[in-house]
C-alpha cells in the first residue's frame, strides 16, 4: 500500500513535469519549422487534451485510490 500511496503523491509532479517537457519541444520545433502557426495550433489542442487529463482524469483516479 505504501508504493500506491508514494505514486499518487509523486503522479501530480511528475505530470507537470511532462506537461513542461512537452511545452518545450513543441517550442524547439516551432524554431525549426516553416509553418509555426500549425505547430502552435497542434500545440495548443494537445495542451488543452493533456489539461484535461492532468485536473480531470488523474485527479478521479488518485481520488478513488487513495479511498481504498
Amino acid at each position: 500500500m505504501r508504493e500506491l500511496e508514494a505514486m499518487a503523491r509523486d503522479l501530480p509532479k511528475k505530470a507537470d513535469a511532462l506537461f513542461d517537457e512537452i511545452t518545450q519541444a513543441f517550442e524547439s520545433i516551432i524554431q525549426a519549422t516553416p509553418l509555426p502557426d500549425a505547430v502552435r495550433q497542434v500545440q495548443g489542442g494537445e495542451l488543452m487534451l493533456l489539461r484535461a487529463i492532468r485536473k480531470i482524469v488523474m485527479h478521479d483516479m488518485l481520488e478513488r485510490v487513495q479511498k481504498h
